[in-house]
């Protein structure tokens, strides 16, 4: 259970992010600087590339991220997309996994190494594993359409990163600087990438269906509707609001995914306009309270609460992620310095857990 979407401001580009869930996964807020090699089950390499940040468990020194960013603004985030996504076996594909070669070029962090041989493809798709095909796009792609034609080469395999890691049923949000966002969905042996014009993206069903879906919302407006119920200007039955936000009758409340991207998709179209970075990050996160869930209104099949976890808002322009936890709602800033850019290994940042109080008056 998740939401995400993209929110164009004049103070710049922003994402943001609800990751809902019934326990804590070791996360915590990553920086992959541009040196800090990274290995693929493909068998390619990169040595250097865009540095990346966002939220990520680390296990035997990789990141799995959740959601991230990289310095070019290209961010992309899995969401959960259960009895959907469909993986596939490396050993099935015709890839191009033997024809992927480690580059060992350097460069300013501002790009990526090659991979392969320039197409992405020999005689069928590149096999990416589900858990690094974040790291993967971010690496090498510096806005959606290098990532969509990067992954049009791509196939999603069930490899498992470890044992005891099993491989999570995912779709991926990205999106850009300008705005630009796209959907990929595996949904049979290869993947489908999806514009989305309504920038925002929650769990199942499947992406087409929540498109569709939208029409049956179009009458919803910020603004008091005209009373159309009587039939005669001169009818005894004069109707008129007895409070604000009539215009927002049918907008769904529940938890559903489909429900919150309705909702979600709504209050980004009519997000009021910002002038600052901090208003931009403010305005994130409230927008992420309209879909946020709260303990215990979710029981899962499990018997466990499903709750927003973090709420998270990312500045694409200035490359600086910014998140609240559910216990504390104090903002968290990472903003990377120019000299941490440039380092080998990554670097962690622990969540504010605790419930944190300005006490006045004592």
């Amino acid at each position: 259970m998740c939401t995400t979407f993209v929110l164009p401001t004049s103070a710049g580009t922003f994402a943001g992010r609800n990751l809902d869930l019934d326990m804590h996964f070791g996360e915590r807020v990553v920086l992959t600087p541009r040196n800090v090699p990274i290995a693929f089950r493909n068998g390619a390499t990169v040595s250097t590339h865009d540095a990346l940040l966002g939220m990520a468990t680390v296990a035997q020194d990789y990141p799995l991220y959740a959601e991230a960013v990289n310095e070019s603004g290209l961010y992309m985030a899995g969401l959960y997309f259960p009895g959907s996504a469909h993986y596939v076996a490396r050993e099935t594909l015709q890839s191009a996994d033997h024809a992927q070669t480690s580059s060992n070029t350097s460069n300013n962090g501002s790009g990526s190494d090659s991979i392969g041989d320039g197409d992405g493809s020999v005689s069928g798709l590149v096999g990416v594993a589900s858990f690094e095909l974040i790291t993967y796009t971010l690496t090498q792609a510096h806005n959606v359409e290098q990532a969509r034609e990067l992954l049009n080469h791509c196939a999603i395999t069930d490899e498992v990163f470890a044992p005891q890691m099993p491989a999570a049923p995912l779709h991926f949000f990205c999106a850009d600087r300008t705005g630009a966002a796209i959907v990929i969905e595996q949904t049979a042996d290869r993947i489908a990438i999806y514009d989305n014009p309504a920038h925002v993206l929650t769990n199942n069903p499947p992406f087409p269906f929540q498109l569709e879906h939208l029409r049956y919302f179009m009458g919803l407006n910020t603004v008091a509707p005209e009373n159309t119920f009587t039939a005669k200007a001169s009818d005894a039955l004069t109707l008129a609001p007895n409070g604000e936000g009539f215009g927002q009758l049918g907008l769904p409340g529940d938890s559903t995914p489909a429900s919150r991207f309705i909702r979600a998709a709504f209050q980004v179209q009519h997000s009021s306009a910002v002038s600052t970075r901090q208003e931009a990050v403010t305005q994130v996160l409230h927008l992420l309270d309209s879909v946020l869930m709260v303990k215990g209104s979710t029981i899962n099949a499990h018997g466990r609460e499903e709750y927003t976890m973090y709420s998270a808002a990312l500045d694409l322009e200035h490359f600086a992620y910014y998140v609240t936890t559910y216990e504390n709602r104090r903002i968290m800033a990472v903003e990377p310095q120019s000299a941490a850019l440039d380092g080998n290994q990554l670097v962690q940042f622990a969540l504010q857990s605790e419930p944190d109080f300005d006490k006045l008056g004592n």
